[in-house]
């Protein structure tokens, strides 16, 4: 077991090593001037340009550029944001509660709905139900999520306009009704975006069982 362990520490350290340097590389490979969007709202003089070159470090050799990336990120520190003009990690932490919220909804529904439906079809095998929760489940699981998460915001959002698009509030804070309602059915229909992962769940324990 402890074996198994040290592999597992020693793969993901390698493979965060990978995902920093092909992070560094791409970005830095990437069409255009990091700087391009600040200059999008108003004219930039050169010597406003070449002092956030300096502030940014990009007027450094890309090895220094690198190394000082790395040890950022050994540090705990992401850098700042050159679109938002905040650090890196502030901007994280101030989405992981949303980010935590969805994620946490769709696990909780994708495990508790997707074993409830394999069940289901094991005990039923053969049958008429089976057969159309086979092939349901079978679809959603080779249907691209970010693309069912675009057909259903533009579908119940812009369409039909049910449940808003976008926004974001915590119902548990003082806030009126109106914030609160955009909360939930704002996560209601994201969790129902990402609910196509309940097929593959249904599927694997229609197998399991």
């Amino acid at each position: 077991m402890a074996r198994w362990l040290a592999g597992r520490l020693v793969q993901t350290a390698i493979t965060f090593v990978v995902v920093v340097l092909l992070l560094f590389v791409l970005m830095r490979l990437a069409p255009g001037d990091p700087l391009g969007r600040m200059q999008e709202g108003r004219a930039m003089t050169p010597e406003e340009v070449a002092w956030l070159r300096r502030l940014y470090q990009l007027d450094r050799p890309m090895g220094h550029q690198l190394l000082a990336f790395v040890q950022g990120v050994g540090r705990g520190d992401l850098g700042t944001s050159i679109a938002y003009g905040l650090p890196v990690g502030t901007l994280i932490a101030s989405r992981l509660p949303a980010t935590l919220l969805l994620g946490g909804a769709v696990l909780l529904l994708n495990f508790t709905v997707g074993l409830w439906l394999g069940v289901r079809q094991a005990v039923r095998r053969g049958s008429r139900e089976d057969r159309w929760l086979t092939a349901v489940s079978l679809t959603g699981y080779a249907t691209p999520s970010f693309w069912l998460a675009l057909v259903l915001a533009w579908a119940v959002g812009v369409k039909l306009r049910w449940l808003p698009t976008g926004g974001m509030s915590d119902p548990l804070l003082p806030a009126d009704a109106a914030r609160s309602r955009v909360s939930a059915h704002g996560t209601l229909w994201k969790v129902h975006a990402r609910l196509c992962g309940v097929s593959p769940q249904t599927h694997s324990n229609r197998r399991t069982a």
